[in-house]
């Protein structure tokens, strides 16, 4: 007889019914030839368990808390993945990220980790959920599996739940054996905020901005700087943002007045009703939705609604010239509305197309990060022409792993004097706008929920770079909705991508000389300085490659000398702690104090992935932002 009820089901049983032992962590029990995850009811809903989401709901530890953990949780991992547990959780997350949501939801009832794995990161069902949703980010349950699970899978009513009831049975589960960074890794980025974390790198020193803030009180005799800044008292009228306008934004007025408008939101389309609903209920989103809209103003500016957003701002007018705006219809993407929860914001990028920009802050409060053009951001790999990006997957996993380091190497108080300096941070509060020059990078991040526009444009000071990213960079040319057929002449071409940006170029330069938005004077000193500006990025480029290869090999050499080491038979690293406990723990494990076999081998190699030849092996994170502590 098989008894093979999915883990939603099981996890509302009193008793497991072949009779077996219960157990708060989800034990595991084989019988008719069914697996069953056995739940206790200790950790049922129906005991009347909080029903506040907790930031580590299923108890999962990092690897380190292994060391003073009793025999069996060494054993438990090999137990509960049985041959899958001779492969590193990398490769494992990598396997698990294959699965549908529906795989997820029948793997998750095989064993202990097998359900950590598949419930315990939730970012694993988010693809499913948007692709199955019809890219649409609505009907949300608080994480990305109840909410597919509950639209896709099953409903709160066949599972006896409240019809507006976030919580599945499974929620309560928890896994308190299982130990792994990869899984603990998203638990980190949830739990702590961006603000907690800069004031536990930076002790008791109170955090120092070294972003300039100013108040513009002659915006006709004001000069765009070649560096980031703050610039205050420039959204002071607008409508959106003025507390005397009875049209002052915030998410809740927004939705009144737009409620079933859709917006995008990522790779997402969503409503802002919707949308709200997201926004106030993701603290267990890693990585939070940012509604990002370039067409906000097109799509409110209808007769269905009596006011249009445009109606609420104005660009400053220290910002107003715009050369690309002579393309007119035919120029890329270049404003944007901008809402999100705290946690929420944009990784490490340049602004598309030699492009500056201005942010303006409505609500909230943003914390920004900027490096100059010549200096790319640590934990961020570009190849050599910078079309290519690597940087972590959110936010929180950059500042977790990345900023001591950041803060020590480029920082003001940085011991290099060639390097002192680069890394620039510093809030800006609602009411005030950031300008990003062109070409540097920079990371934003919402430290409390926040609304804002954003705006990439190119004045005069942009021109030159504007040009020689046309002229130099072609196959990063973004945006631009110009015809193809006409700009290539509608043949075939051995280099289309050069011949149409080529076209692209010349457009640009022709419109621009007939619309008279610059002078000749301009234009021609802009185009003098292409080259010039290609000789300084190669320079540039060179220096930042020699750069990365010494520092590649300073670090390969750290690695030989320490393997070296541990190689040397009186190595100290051979008679460490945790050598001591380890040996302890797999006589332990072995139940034979004296003898070495291969039993207990095979133990230390499938359940413990320190243990081995890579065990005195440095994390390549060991100087950022870790934690060995419980969570719950």
């Amino acid at each position: 007889m098989s008894h093979a009820l999915t883990v939603e089901q099981a996890s509302t049983l009193q008793a497991h019914p072949l009779g077996g032992p219960t157990s708060p962590e989800g034990s595991v029990s084989k019988g008719a030839g069914a697996v069953m995850l056995i739940i206790s009811p200790a950790y049922c809903p129906r005991t009347g368990s909080s029903t506040q989401p907790s930031i580590n709901p299923r108890s999962i530890k990092p690897l380190g808390n292994l060391i003073l953990s009793p025999p069996d949780a060494y054993a438990a991992r090999a137990k509960s993945l049985g041959k899958l547990s001779i492969l590193p959780d990398e490769l494992l997350l990598l396997i698990f990220s294959e699965l549908s949501p529906p795989e997820l939801h029948d793997c998750q009832a095989v064993s202990t980790y097998f359900f950590a794995w598949c419930a315990g990161l939730d970012g694993l069902w988010k693809p499913g959920f948007i692709s199955e949703n019809r890219g649409c980010l609505s009907d949300w349950r608080g994480s990305w599996r109840s909410s597919y699970i509950l639209k896709f899978i099953s409903s709160p009513k066949k599972l006896g739940l409240d019809r507006t009831s976030d919580r599945l049975p499974t929620d309560s589960i928890r896994v308190p054996n299982v130990f792994s960074d990869v899984l603990f890794q998203p638990i980190l980025c949830v739990n702590h905020s961006i603000s907690s974390i800069i004031a536990h790198l930076i002790g008791s020193r109170k955090f120092h901005s070294n972003i300039h803030k100013l108040t513009v009180k002659e915006p006709r005799a004001f000069q765009h700087s070649n560096r980031p800044m703050i610039l205050k008292e420039l959204i002071e009228h607008w409508p959106a943002y003025s507390r005397s306008s009875s049209h002052r934004w915030t998410l809740e007025s927004l939705t009144q007045r737009y409620p079933n408008l859709q917006f995008r939101a990522e790779s997402t389309l969503t409503t802002l009703e919707d949308y709200r609903e997201y926004h106030d209920d993701c603290q267990l989103d890693e990585s939070p939705v940012y509604l990002f809209d370039s067409q906000f103003v097109e799509k409110s500016a209808t007769p269905r609604f009596n006011r249009g957003l445009a109606d609420d701002f104005s660009v400053p007018e220290i910002f107003r010239q715009d050369l690309f705006s002579c393309l007119g219809d035919q120029r890329p993407d270049y404003r944007w509305l901008i809402i999100g929860p705290a946690r929420s914001g944009s990784t490490w990028h340049i602004d598309p197309n030699g492009t500056s920009a201005w942010n303006a802050v409505i609500t909230g409060k943003k914390y920004w990060i900027c490096f100059p053009p010549h200096t790319t951001p640590p934990g961020v790999m570009v190849n050599e022409d910078e079309s290519e990006v690597e940087s972590p997957l959110s936010i929180s996993e950059w500042f977790l792993n990345y900023y001591e380091f950041a803060k020590k190497t480029y920082g003001s108080f940085a011991k290099d004097p060639e390097t002192r300096g680069l890394m620039l941070e510093g809030v800006c509060e609602a009411g005030e706008t950031f300008f990003v020059p062109s070409g540097w990078w920079h990371l934003v991040v919402n430290l409390e929920p926040s609304i804002a526009i954003t705006q990439n444009f190119v004045s005069d000071n942009e021109l030159g770079s504007v040009l020689h990213f046309m002229k130099h960079k072609p196959d990063q040319l973004s945006g631009f909705k110009l015809d193809r057929k006409e700009l290539t002449g509608g043949g075939c071409s051995d280099s289309p991508t050069d011949k149409l940006s080529s076209s692209i170029l010349e457009t640009f330069i022709s419109q621009l000389s007939r619309s008279q938005k610059v002078s000749e004077q301009t234009l021609s000193l802009a185009l003098n300085s292409v080259e010039q500006i290609e000789s300084e990025r190669n320079h540039n480029r060179t220096t930042r490659l020699e750069l990365q290869r010494k520092g590649e090999e300073a670090n390969h050499q750290a690695k030989k000398r320490k393997n070296q080491s541990s190689d040397r038979p009186d190595s100290s690293t051979s008679s460490s702690m945790w050598d001591e406990i380890k040996r302890s723990k797999l006589n332990l494990i072995s139940g034979h104090p004296n003898k070495q076999s291969d039993d207990a081998a095979d133990i230390a190699q499938h359940c413990n992935p320190l243990v081995g030849n890579d065990a005195t092996e440095p994390s390549p994170d060991a100087g950022g932002f870790k934690f060995g502590f419980d969570l719950e």
